[in-house]
């Protein structure tokens, strides 16, 4: 259990970097762990090539505008989030061909939508929880595609495009 908490935070010598929660509550990475695990939905980005400073936005692809959300599913085992991406889409296939140059991505989920009323919520301070992620956006190896295949059945969850790991932390 240790060594998936490690993947999901930053530590330090083994130990969470973060004070004790008061009591009835949970760490902030056991929050992010339950945010992850009960969403479906994901912003993903990931890069066409090293943006050569903060400004160079056209080498970053990014799903944050409604309706173009990533579908993906948080695997416990790995504590890897399992993504979904349509080599026939012209919008998620852009993904792909960026992952095989670049594996680095980040994904995002929580609170996502609608996106004009996240300045507006973050003001009056009503934001939901957001969760974003950093890794190697991967595909699965071949061995693996089938029982994920049928996670994703089970789950309801199979829409039938190229698997791919997030995979965070090392």
């Amino acid at each position: 259990a240790d060594k998936a908490i490690d993947k999901m935070v930053d530590v330090e010598g083994g130990k969470i970097n973060e004070e004790p929660p008061e009591e009835g509550k949970l760490f902030m990475v056991e929050r992010a762990k339950n945010l992850v695990a009960s969403h479906r939905s994901f912003q993903l980005a990931t890069y066409s090539r090293l943006p050569t400073g903060r400004e160079d936005m056209d080498a970053i692809h990014t799903s944050v505008e409604p309706g173009l959300a990533i579908t993906g599913l948080f695997d416990p085992e790995s504590c890897n989030v399992l993504l979904q991406l349509d080599p026939n889409d012209p919008y998620e296939s852009k993904h792909i061909t960026n992952a095989a140059e670049h594996s680095s991505a980040s994904l995002t989920c929580g609170h996502i939508e609608p996106k004009p009323l996240i300045p507006v919520f973050t003001r009056i301070g009503l934001l939901p929880p957001v969760v974003r992620m950093v890794g190697n956006l991967m595909e699965v190896p071949e061995g693996e595609v089938a029982g994920l295949r049928e996670m994703l059945k089970a789950k309801d969850a199979d829409k039938g495009g190229s698997l791919f790991w997030l995979e965070v932390g090392g």
